[in-house]
């Protein structure tokens, strides 16, 4: 999955092994790992080994030699959210603090940097002049999540998991107790909201990508948790477009390879829960209360319903074998196209009734495509190649500096067409066929000797070979990380609170006490799930934040 992120346009990956990971089941083997450092490397892409769960004590020493088994995998930084691990003997690479350290504002980030961080990856719930304040504030790099799955709690502020079921998101194993479904009630047991009250929508910032460069972002991240080819290749190759397209607009520098796809990337054709900009727009609705599946793209509403046949008002780009997905009452159903014949359509199961509008979560044509064309990345080359002494050297450049040297020995016979010579030179020296260079110009120096095809091609491949090499053993140091700084404690430690977030159900319920509403809510509200657990809601206002609590055995009659 890595390569297929790599050859969509990544600049880096993220990648865990299987231990101090925070995604447990997301786990790689070293020797895999390596050979994705070695695979991006061609591409002057960078690969960051993710060593971002609490460590206890005990496990400490474990987690300081699997950071110096990513580094020997050729890992270009470490992701680090527990900072007891500064004080360990590391290797100078870059270190990245995760956002489950709580980065949310200035004063933190300047922490980082006096610790030894090279970058620090902002909290979701920030806003562009947020982050224009942090920039202001330091010189390291600051990464912004803008695509994928949203957490309901600040990041390293949530204990819900490990405290219902005894799964901590803190070490890498989230049982995600926020996709179930809840009642919010009141002590004496009337309920005010029911649904999956906790489960968000998926963040997109792709109209966004400009004015964070402007705030002063170096690097833009997509969450891709147990994410399919497809979900990658797509979503990588959208991202990279409008990036690219940004970067050129302001001047700036953006990607010189080359990335050529059999497909036009579209975001609404991935797994998604509904898009939202995340915090960035204070009045935009976050939640996804009625389902925490895919739900995909609108395509219609029924207009006609008889058996497992609809006629559907706005379906006719369906084809056989897309998935169909419908709400019937707060139930999410589904089922697959069987046959179309314009806006009558046959689906393999039953049919919703009138007037539901209808989505579609497999788009099997846009799949399709995106499986016989994936993306194909390039690295742009020069070559100059001249006689010497008794044969002939070859010169390859790229556009980054890097530059390799191949030689084909003599003696060579003089040619007896030089012009003809020439041009066959150009011609096979151009064909680099399916390695991952592509040349741009041939330099011919001086009058070429004569030689077969075969000894053409093997000087190309050499060459190619000695630049992917130089290329593969690129590596980054950093200086040490210096630990006499004191990172901020983290912001969940307050007895009972098994969550804080800027998420808040009262908001979502037109229900907020900064703002004029024309609906009321009681105080004392409660969030209880399918198996009777009970936790206390609380809300500052000032802070605009939202706490869950455990309830003590009195509190309903508090």
């Amino acid at each position: 999955m890595g390569e297929i992120a790599v050859n969509a346009g990544a600049d880096a990956v993220y990648i865990g092994a299987g231990r101090f990971s925070a995604r447990r089941r997301a786990g790689n083997e070293l020797e895999d790992i390596a050979q994705l450092a070695r695979y991006a490397h061609r591409y002057r892409a960078k690969v960051y080994g993710a060593v971002n769960t609490l460590v206890n004590d005990k496990e400490r020493p474990a987690a300081v030699q699997l950071i110096h088994q990513l580094v020997d995998a050729g890992v270009d930084g470490i992701i680090l959210a527990d900072p007891e691990l500064l004080h360990e003997s590391l290797p100078s690479v870059p270190l990245i603090a995760s956002t489950q350290m709580h980065n949310i504002d200035a004063a933190q980030v300047q922490r980082l940097e006096r610790a030894g961080f090279s970058r620090a990856i902002l909290a979701r719930e920030l806003d562009i002049e947020d982050i224009r304040r942090i920039r202001a504030a330091t010189r390291m790099e600051l990464e912004v999540f803008v695509h994928g799955a949203l957490c309901t709690a600040y990041g390293g502020c949530c204990d819900l998991s490990r405290h219902k079921g005894g799964r901590s998101a803190d070490r890498g194993n989230c049982a995600q107790p926020c996709r179930l479904r809840y009642r919010l009630e009141d002590h004496s047991g009337q309920v005010f909201a029911s649904g999956h009250l906790l489960s968000l929508r998926d963040l997109c910032r792709i109209d966004q990508i400009g004015p964070l460069l402007d705030a002063g972002v170096n690097s833009f991240k997509i969450e891709g948790r147990l994410k399919d080819e497809i979900y990658v290749a797509n979503v990588v190759l959208a991202y990279r477009r409008v990036l690219d397209a940004a970067l050129a607009e302001r001047k700036m520098r953006g990607s010189t390879d080359r990335i050529t796809a059999g497909f036009v990337p579209d975001l609404r054709k991935s797994f998604q829960r509904g898009y939202v900009a995340g915090f960035a727009r204070g009045n935009e609705s976050m939640a996804a209360f009625r389902s925490p599946k895919n739900i995909g793209e609108t395509v219609g509403t029924v207009l006609r319903s008889a058996g497992r046949t609809l006629m559907l008002h706005g379906g006719s780009d369906l084809c056989p074998g897309d998935g169909l997905c419908w709400f019937n009452g707060d139930v999410l159903e589904g089922s697959f196209v069987a046959r179309v014949d314009g806006d009558s359509v046959e689906t393999s199961t039953g049919a919703p009734q009138e007037g539901t509008v209808v989505y579609r979560n497999r788009d099997l044509a846009f799949f399709n495509a995106v499986r016989r064309g994936p993306p194909v990345r390039r690295v742009p080359v020069t070559m100059t190649v001249r006689r010497c002494a008794d044969g002939v050297e070859l010169v390859i450049a790229d556009a980054a500096g890097g530059c390799a040297v191949a030689t084909l020995d003599g003696p060579l016979p003089v040619s007896v067409d030089p012009v003809a010579n020439e041009a066959r030179w150009r011609t096979q020296l151009q064909k680099t066929g399916d390695v991952e260079f592509v040349c741009d110009h041939v330099t011919v120096e001086g009058a070429l000797p004569a030689a077969k095809v075969a000894a053409m091609n093997d000087l190309r491949r050499r060459a190619c070979g000695a630049l992917r090499e130089l290329r593969e053993n690129r590596r980054l140091t950093a200086p040490p990380a210096r630990p006499s700084v004191e990172l901020a404690e983290r912001q969940l430690h307050r007895p009972g609170r098994v969550m804080l977030s800027k998420y808040c159900l009262r908001r979502e319920l037109s229900a907020c006490l900064r703002t004029p509403s024309g609906r009321t809510l009681p105080d004392g509200l409660v969030l209880v799930d399918d198996q009777g657990c009970r936790w206390g809601l609380r809300f500052d206002c000032d802070a605009c934040e939202m706490s869950i609590c455990v309830l003590s055995p009195d509190a309903d009659s508090e």
